[in-house]
C-alpha cells in the first residue's frame, strides 16, 4: 500500500498581496548563503567560499527574488508492505507468521517563510520513519473450553528528524588572534574574549587593525611574538 499527500500552504506572495508584503519586509528574495571550506585557524581564502542554494528549491538565480506565485510546500507519505503465511495441522489448530514494513516522512520547505519573520513554516524540516516486525503465533483450540495461544512479536522503529537552520548570507567567520591563540580588539589593541570580539564577517573577514605599535606600543597585541592576524574560527557552517 502506497498513498503520497502533496499540499501547499497558502503562503505566496500573491496569497497575501504583493503590496502587503513589500509593506511589510520588501520583495522576498531566496535565502542563499555560502558555505566555507578552508581550514581554521589560517587566514580567510576567498578561493574556499562556494554558493549554497536554499535546500531543495528548485532552480533560482542566487539570492535572486522569488516567484510571486510559489507556495511553501508540505509532503505527507507512507508505504506499508506484508507478508504472511499460515499452516494449519487441524481444524483446531495452525501456525501463523506474517511480516512488515512501513515507511512514513512528512516533509515541509519554508521558502516564503523563512525569507520573512511574520508567517508560516520557517525552515526546511523532514521526519523520515522507518519500521518493520513480526509476529508468530501458534494457537489450538484444545476444547470448547480451552484455547492455547503462543506468540512472539518483534517491532523495531527508527524515526528520523532533519531540519536546515537558516543563517545569514554574511556570517560571522574570521577573529583576530595572536600566536599564542587569545583574542585582541583590533582597535585597541587591548586582549579581549574572543566572544566578545566584533568579529571578521564573509564580505569583510580582515577588517584592518586601527591601533597602531609604531605610534604606542604599548598595548598587549604589540608584545614580542604575539603578532595577531584574522584567522578563520568559525567551522558551524563548514561545508566540507
Amino acid at each position: 500500500m502506497t498513498s503520497e499527500s502533496l499540499n501547499q500552504y497558502f503562503s505566496s506572495t500573491n496569497d497575501f498581496g504583493a503590496n502587503i508584503v513589500d509593506a511589510l519586509y520588501g520583495p522576498l528574495t531566496w535565502d542563499d548563503s555560502y558555505l566555507y571550506h578552508g581550514a581554521t585557524m589560517q587566514p580567510f581564502a576567498p578561493n574556499e567560499l562556494t554558493k549554497y542554494f536554499f535546500p531543495n528549491s528548485p532552480p533560482h538565480e542566487f539570492q535572486g527574488t522569488l516567484p510571486t506565485d510559489l507556495r511553501d510546500p508540505n509532503e505527507n507519505g507512507v508505504a506499508a508492505e506484508k507478508l504472511q503465511y499460515q499452516h494449519e495441522f487441524s481444524a483446531a489448530s495452525y501456525l501463523r507468521f506474517y511480516g512488515y514494513a512501513m515507511y512514513s516522512t512528512w516533509n515541509i520547505n519554508g521558502y516564503n517563510s523563512t525569507a520573512q519573520p511574520y508567517y508560516g513554516w520557517e525552515l526546511p524540516y523532514f521526519l523520515p520513519d522507518h519500521t518493520y516486525g513480526f509476529n508468530l503465533s501458534y494457537v489450538n483450540q484444545l476444547s470448547t473450553q480451552n484455547l492455547l495461544t503462543a506468540s512472539a512479536t518483534y517491532t523495531y522503529s527508527a524515526l528520523q528528524r532533519y531540519d536546515v537552520t537558516f543563517f545569514s548570507s554574511d556570517w560571522d567567520i574570521t577573529n583576530f588572534v595572536g600566536t599564542n591563540g587569545k583574542c585582541y580588539n583590533p582597535s585597541s589593541g587591548s586582549q579581549i574574549g574572543c566572544y566578545d570580539q566584533t568579529p571578521g564577517t564573509l564580505t569583510d573577514p580582515s577588517p584592518p587593525p586601527t591601533y597602531s605599535c609604531s605610534s604606542n606600543p604599548r598595548p598587549p597585541a604589540c608584545a614580542r611574538g604575539i603578532d595577531p592576524r584574522w584567522l578563520v574560527t568559525n567551522t558551524t557552517f563548514n561545508g566540507a
